[in-house]
């Protein structure tokens, strides 16, 4: 029995043994714990930065972007403008012409109407 007992006893010894060289403290834990929330910090705020270097370059093309459709927006409202102001003095003076056309076959008429009388 005691032979058995010091095979236990060693085979208890070697479990211990190992858990020693190879299990992990508290402290071991807590240093692990700290090294990665270090870690981790560094690696968050890289991310951020690179995230706000980022956002930044889009917004800044963005706006200039924009820029260029705001003055091509202009450019248009500025052409429609004489393209209005264009069709509407076209419009006067086809209207003038016409009038003047309208006067012109009166008159023609009543010529035609006096010239008639003569060849019948």
């Amino acid at each position: 029995m005691e032979d058995n007992t010091e095979k236990n006893f060693a085979d208890i010894l070697e479990i211990v043994n190992f858990i020693k060289e190879h299990g992990a403290t508290s402290d071991g834990l807590y240093k692990v714990r700290d090294d990665l929330r270090v870690e981790l910090k560094g690696e968050i705020n890289s991310l951020r930065n690179e995230m706000e270097q980022g956002f930044s370059s889009m917004r800044s093309d963005m706006r200039s972007e924009f820029a260029e459709v705001r003055r091509e927006i202009e450019a248009i409202k500025q052409e429609l403008k004489k393209l209005e102001k264009r069709t509407e003095e076209d419009d006067k003076a086809t209207m003038a012409d016409y009038v003047l056309l309208g006067r012109r076959v009166r008159r023609l008429e009543g010529q035609v109407k006096q010239l008639l009388p003569a060849y019948f």
